[in-house]
């Protein structure tokens, strides 16, 4: 049984990605700086952080693979002094493949937004070291659509605000999808070199809106949320930074539509994945169980 270490464990992509590796019969390792966050005892536990080197060799002592996918912040000098570490202590293991990903999009040139620009360079180093790489390349994310500050404006209010311009396109994708690619990509090491750009159908924010209606037997209303008013709504939670950093995304967006649409042909036809559909995913959540226990969460 293959072992595979899981870094940023403890996120929502890598729990996803632990979940789908367990099912899929792999050994997992997760990397993480507090132990006492990792609830399930399906997994070995490694103490460590990417600001360790001497964790990240003990880490990787064992393991056949590595999912690799950096944490969630904006400094790109950080960020590649992360890669650099990593790159470093995976050299000195015996590794078959490690797979990336990038969480966003990765430009072909730089964009001037750090959320992009950092993973652009961030995979320069990984294809340099010559180390075994699978990059998975994500846009957006459908379970924020199912994010505490989400599911309340759907079930109470009846509206749905994102900071997609209403009629653009753009393939969203599940943490589930992205973390079934990524075990796909673990069964097949000899496509070790190749990247996929990976999301399911595009669909626009009508299409979003009446998915929901359907579902919820309710009339669920589209409303834009621009870049600057996204911004600000984050700014108490995040901090100026961060919150600059996100919407920045949702500005390329606006922008640059056609870098949010993506062919996934030839990740389908390679790692053998067909993402759910909006119907399939919208049908999975436990919308108004979600309604409860954020609102529960509130309250208390």
């Amino acid at each position: 049984m293959a072992t595979i270490l899981v870094t940023t464990a403890t996120g929502l992509q890598g729990t996803a990605v632990a979940q789908e590796l367990v099912k899929a019969n792999f050994s997992v390792k997760v990397l993480t700086r507090d132990p006492s966050k990792i609830a399930s005892g399906d997994y070995q536990v490694a103490e460590g952080s990417f600001d360790d080197p001497d964790s990240l060799r003990e880490a990787l002592t064992g393991v056949d693979g590595v999912y690799f996918k950096l944490p969630l912040i904006f400094d790109k000098d950080l960020l590649l002094k992360y890669t650099k570490n990593f790159v470093e202590a995976a050299k000195n293991a015996s590794l078959k493949l490690i797979v990336f990903n990038s969480s966003i999009l990765v430009p072909e040139q730089p964009s001037g937004f750090v959320a992009f620009d950092s993973k652009l360079e961030a995979e320069q180093l990984l294809k340099q070291s010559g180390l075994p790489v699978v990059y998975l390349h994500p846009r957006i994310y459908l379970d924020n659509l199912a994010a505490p500050w989400s599911v309340p404006a759907i079930i109470e209010q009846g509206v749905l605000p994102v900071p997609v311009p209403g009629g653009q396109q753009v393939s969203w994708i599940s943490l589930y999808d992205l973390a079934r690619y990524t075990v796909a990509a673990f069964q097949r090491p000899e496509l070790a070199g190749r990247t996929f750009e990976v999301g399911a159908a595009p669909v626009n924010a009508q299409d979003l809106t009446a998915g929901l209606s359907s579902l919820l037997n309710k009339t669920i209303q589209y409303v834009y949320v621009t870049p600057d008013e996204f911004e600000a709504g984050l700014k108490g939670a995040f901090g100026d930074l961060t919150a600059k950093s996100i919407s920045d995304i949702y500005r390329h967006l606006r922008d640059k539509p056609e870098d949010f649409v993506v062919n996934n042909n030839d990740a389908v036809k390679a790692l053998g994945v067909e993402p759910l559909t909006f119907a399939q995913w919208v049908a999975n959540v436990p919308w108004e169980q979600l309604n409860q226990q954020y609102a529960g969460a509130i309250a208390g």
